[in-house]
């Protein structure tokens, strides 16, 4: 499974909204709400004390607990509660351990990992290196699958150095895999449990068996899961504050609308977009917006059509209103983007980074450039194909947009609705994109780390790169920055490939949405960064 990663492998959607694009159009009833990066907070308000237990809704109900799967937003959601890697993504985006104590770096393509002693499975027996190098080995294994393995693929050896201590050696220097040790790339399981539970590990009848400050108490098939406090974890200052937590599974955005104003669920990172005002101002809880690694794209899946001509592509960029796409689908709540990545992607070296983007083609329409860029490139008649999902009013406001956008200037744009299981496989299968051109994503860094995605959509031969792009001078720059340990010319490098990649249009960036964060005014304490796919969000929340 590539990383084509939008709540779309498993979302049922909501009711399709037909709203006005102009840039003065909201989203429900009032004004839009625009958002400010200097606005957006990074986490609620402390908990006063403990809570007994509290309910959060999930848009879709997990494929699998299995680490080695994990790879969206329900799994990581409720994963990032029960299991723990190496290395820890914290709240305000920076990398620390958890289950390894340190990782040093002898050289350069070598990486230790001294493991913490002490730390307990779920069912009480104690973690050790043994443990740790089946966990990791399990994510080269052809045999597994790993959704992670891409990230392992420069992996030569994962080996046991000592009686808390793994090393692992790469086949070249790669700057983005510790980095990934944050993420379920690096989990750690009992070896135990797994050789036990073999092919259902992961699912509701296997479980699992992880470390962190819950425990899987049970999966209810098609509703719910219930997580279960930890009371032997070994992380104090993470304790968690309620004794359980249940995962509604809501996969219909209306009805997770209407069971976070009743109270019927207490939160939610997925907020649906057409209940963002509504939820502002809810009598019962309140609304939060944090700065997220996420950013909404339109992937050109085929350079065949009409959209092998970067004069098309860009004409489509300068004719499509974004701006009132933010307003109409979120209600202001994102940030128009210059280049794919999200300014919150930025982990380092953040002056670099900023000026680069500043320097970027502001986000402006120019709908008579736009004309130009198509008579230049001679006109096509042959229609775009786009496909959306079907039900989701996000991507069909979207939709609707570029169609607009595309007749302004000449161009045809068919509208292929696909349901969630096929519209599933165009990230991963190249028969179930034939015959499009482009369809929709939103997707993320794992890590703040730019080449994080850069990488592995717009190298020559990337795991995501769907269209072929290839440009030697972008390949060269990513290469060596995926090489380059020194962080100002690393950005440095970065930001040159990202100018040569927003010139050519290989993907067409929309924008960068806020996190949305709904709390009930009985709980507080959660991060409302995007770190909660992969942080122990959960032991944070306490009563308000």
């Amino acid at each position: 499974m590539e990383r084509g990663i939008w709540m779309l492998a498993s979302v049922v959607a909501a009711a399709f909204l037909v709203i006005g694009c102009g840039s003065g159009s909201g989203s429900g009833t009032g004004s839009p709400a625009k958002s400010n990066p200097d606005t957006l907070v990074t986490t609620t308000p402390a908990p006063s004390g403990q809570i007994s237990k509290f309910t959060w809704a999930l848009s879709y109900e997990p494929t699998s607990l299995d680490y080695a799967y994990a790879y969206n937003y329900a799994e990581n959601t409720v994963l990032s509660n029960v299991c723990e890697s190496l290395m820890r993504l914290t709240p305000d985006y920076k990398i620390a351990p958890s289950l390894a104590t340190s990782a040093t770096h002898p050289n350069a393509t070598t990486w230790v990992y001294n493991l913490r002693s002490g730390v307990h499975f779920n069912d009480g027996t104690t973690m050790t290196a043994a443990d740790a190098v089946y966990s990791l080995e399990r994510q080269i294994n052809p045999k597994v699958g790993s959704y992670w393995a891409s990230w392992w693929a420069n992996v030569k050896t994962i080996k046991q150095t000592g009686p808390m201590q793994v090393t692992i050696a790469l086949k070249k220097p790669d700057v983005i895999f510790p980095q990934m040790m944050a993420t379920p790339a690096g989990t750690i399981e009992s070896k135990a449990y797994l050789m036990k539970e073999g092919s259902k590990y992961g699912t509701p009848d296997g479980g699992v068996d992880c470390t962190g400050p819950f425990s899987l108490k049970k999966w209810n098939k098609g509703q719910s899961i219930v997580l279960a406090r930890n009371a032997n974890y070994w992380d104090t200052s993470l304790q968690a504050h309620a004794n359980e937590v249940t995962f509604a599974f809501l996969d219909n955005e209306a009805t997770r609308a209407s069971a976070l104003q009743s109270g019927q669920v207490d939160g939610t990172f997925e907020v649906p977009p057409t209940a963002i005002n509504s939820l502002l101002n809810a009598p019962n809880g309140k609304l939060y917006f944090g700065p997220s690694m996420q950013s909404y794209d339109v992937i050109v899946s085929s350079f065949k059509g009409p959209l092998g001509n970067a004069d098309i592509r860009r004409a489509l960029l300068l004719a499509l209103d974004r701006q009132g796409i933010v307003n109409a689908a979120l209600g202001g709540r994102a940030q128009v983007l210059r280049a794919e990545v999200a300014p919150s992607s930025w982990g380092y070296s953040k002056t670099i980074f900023q000026q680069a983007y500043n320097a970027l083609p502001a986000p402006a329409m120019d709908i008579a450039e736009a004309k130009k860029l198509v008579q230049q490139a001679g006109a096509p008649t042959k229609p775009i194909v786009l496909a959306t999902l079907a039900g989701d009013s996000q991507l069909s406001i979207i939709s609707l947009a570029l169609q607009s956008a595309a007749s302004k200037i000449g161009l045809s744009l068919q509208i292929r609705t696909l349901p969630v299981a096929k519209y599933a496989t165009l990230f991963f299968d190249p028969k179930a994109r034939a015959g499009l051109d482009m369809f929709l994503t939103g997707w993320y860094t794992d890590v703040p780390e730019p080449l994080n995605m850069y990488s592995t959509i717009f190298m020559t031969g990337g795991g995501s790169n769907y269209n072929g792009y290839s440009n030697p001078t972008v390949d060269h720059l990513l290469g060596q920055a995926d090489q380059t340990e020194n962080l100002d010319a690393r950005a440095n490098l970065i930001t040159q490939a990202q100018t040569t990649i927003v010139h050519d249009v290989p993907w067409i960036p929309l924008y960068a949405p806020d996190v949305r964060v709904f709390l009930n005014s009985r709980i507080s304490g959660v991060p409302t960064t995007f770190v909660y796919l992969y942080y122990p969000w959960a032991a944070t929340i306490g009563a308000r």
